[in-house]
């Protein structure tokens, strides 16, 4: 994740938030996910194990499948994801081919804007879909 300043002293102190879903996932782990947005200038890698999304598939793995995410993406000034203030929101929609692991790539950008400080948030990370034979997805 990275946060590029566009203009004045770019968005700082901010919150960013992700809820995902697929109409083929049997199980999914899909949000909303809170982190702490990078600094102006900064990045930060989560190494998260869950990725920006997880599901569970039958017969995912393993084969060249399209696979469709639907995913939410927004950036607040507080980490509570009903707030009323954003800064910046996207919603998009992906259907990419999995790898014999099941993964793939993702990568998004937001812009935010708080009055004349503007950054552009670079989110990049894997979709990860499991077969059925997998115990679990944690």
């Amino acid at each position: 994740m990275t946060n590029t300043v566009v203009s004045g002293s770019g968005i700082s102190g901010a919150f960013v938030h992700w809820a995902g879903e697929s109409n083929v996932a049997n199980e999914e782990i899909n949000g909303p996910f809170t982190l702490s947005a990078p600094a102006p200038g900064a990045v930060i890698n989560t190494n998260s194990n869950n990725g920006i999304y997880q599901g569970l598939a039958i017969d995912a793995c393993g084969l060249s499948v399209s696979y469709p995410v639907q995913l939410d993406s927004w950036i607040t000034p507080t980490p509570f994801t009903n707030s009323d203030e954003e800064f910046g929101r996207v919603s998009l929609q992906d259907t990419d081919t999995l790898d014999s692991a099941g993964l793939y790539n993702f990568g998004y950008v937001i812009r935010a804007e708080d009055g004349s400080d503007v950054s552009d948030f670079t989110f990049s990370g894997l979709v990860s879909v499991f077969c059925k034979s997998e115990p679990d997805f944690d």
